[in-house]
């Protein structure tokens, strides 16, 4: 996901993504908000599992495999 701000209110996307967290395989999950981070939402979702590279969309694709 690139640039969404992850809303309280939008309570389908936190309830796909806390889905998401409870698979069999762990999947990785890189979140870039840039040096502000992200919203609070998202360690409410991801729990203490939730690491903000705090990096811009850029600056992380560009060590892309």
């Amino acid at each position: 996901m690139i640039g969404y701000s992850l809303p309280p209110s939008d309570t389908e996307a936190k309830s796909l993504l806390s889905e998401v967290r409870f698979l069999g395989r762990r999947p990785r999950i890189k979140i870039a908000c840039g040096p502000g981070g992200a919203s609070s939402t998202y360690p409410e979702v991801f729990g203490n599992r939730f690491k903000d590279t705090g990096l811009y969309t850029e600056d992380l694709l560009s060590g892309w495999p």
